[in-house]
């Protein structure tokens, strides 16, 4: 059985904030929230890439005669500049955190807990960050976005020429 019943969502009583501080908030936690959706999909595109150049290393590796030897030089290179726009976006795996400064991701998750777990509006100090993260999160995409829609296609294409299988390569994030 399904029943309706309308309800009205009220503010707590107890809290004062006004209507269009919360929309505020809202909107910057949002804002956060699809920063942090589309890095995550650019680090995923990044794995896919670096997966399948490991796969091509390795088979080379077995067959080292039969192609030539610029070949595994551009699959560590790639592999390199994957990894390195990946240490811009996050944290590499078994890194303390103590030891080196926090991610782009990181410090997107940082600001949208510290604006959403209170029903207010964001600080000035937080708005500040938020712009200075904005501009971090543009050049992130454009790394990522840079590598899939041009460098990822020059390798396919020596690949090609060297009889390697070519990369299944995502499509560039549109945010």
């Amino acid at each position: 059985q399904a029943f309706k019943e309308e309800l009205t969502v009220r503010v707590d009583p107890t809290v004062d904030v006004s209507e269009g501080d919360l929309k505020t908030q809202h909107q910057y936690a949002s804002d956060l929230c699809f920063m942090q959706s589309h890095v995550n999909d650019g680090l995923r595109a990044l794995d896919t890439v670096l997966e399948q150049l490991k796969e091509r290393k390795n088979t080379i590796l077995k067959q080292p005669a039969q192609f030539p030897e610029e070949v595994m030089e551009i699959i560590e290179n790639h592999i390199k500049e994957i990894q390195k726009i990946q240490d811009v976006l996050s944290r590499p795996e078994g890194v303390p955190f103590w030891s080196e400064g926090p991610r782009l991701i990181e410090r997107l998750s940082d600001l949208f807990q510290s604006i959403d777990s209170v029903n207010k509006a964001p600080t000035t100090m937080q708005m500040g960050y938020f712009n200075e993260l904005q501009q971090k999160f543009g050049e992130g995409m454009g790394l990522i976005n840079k590598y899939l829609g041009e460098k990822a296609k020059q390798v396919n294409k020596i690949f090609s020429e060297n009889s390697v299988p070519t990369l299944l390569i995502p499509e560039v994030i549109k945010y």
